[in-house]
């Protein structure tokens, strides 16, 4: 689970009890993985094995992020982050200024219907998007007017350094898609 781990043992070929959920602050644990598959524990153990837990970066816990990291602080992405239903676009407060690092992971509004505002970044401060890991995305947005995948509001400063914003949708104007700029820099 990324910082304990425990030994279990087991006669060869009883399946391995399921253990106890871990805990971490900011995240939801979605389950165990075995070489990158989640583990079925009903199945027969027959050598040393190593289970590693699943976790899912909650939407609201960027957005938490963002608002209490130090400004100039750099934010980098352990694993993908998708909005679920209901979740707001990301906003970056006019008196912040946050580099994230998309470590080659997606951030996806993951939006089936055209919203106001339905973009993945609002941006009212200064964001810079970077990407370490040379796959990151920034996608999932639709937006019934002008906007995009990040929306640059008046004042608000958007740097794009590396990553991809692809797969965004604007349903009214042909306004946005990728990035809109409304008076921003």
């Amino acid at each position: 689970n990324g910082s304990d781990s425990s030994a279990v043992t087991v006669a060869s070929g009883d399946p391995v009890p399921r253990p106890d959920d871990p805990v971490r602050e900011g995240y939801a644990f979605k389950g165990w993985l075995l070489d990158g598959e989640m583990y079925q524990f009903n199945l027969p153990v027959t050598d040393d094995m190593t289970l590693a837990a699943l976790w899912d970066l909650p939407w609201t816990y960027l957005q938490y992020e963002i608002n209490t990291v130090d400004n100039g602080s750099t934010i980098t992405l352990t694993q993908d982050v998708i909005a679920g239903t209901g979740d707001e676009a990301i906003t970056v407060p006019e008196d912040k200024t946050v580099t994230i690092d998309l470590d080659g992971h997606t951030i996806s509004r993951n939006l089936q219907s055209a919203q106001y505002y339905g973009c993945v970044f609002r941006v009212d401060g200064n964001l810079t998007v970077t990407d370490s890991g040379d796959s990151g995305a920034i996608t999932g947005s639709w937006n019934i007017s002008n906007g995009g995948g990040v929306f640059v509001d008046k004042g608000g400063v958007f740097t794009l350094k590396s990553g991809t914003i692809r797969g965004n949708r604007v349903e009214n104007y042909s306004s946005g898609g990728g990035v809109y700029v409304e008076n921003g820099i």
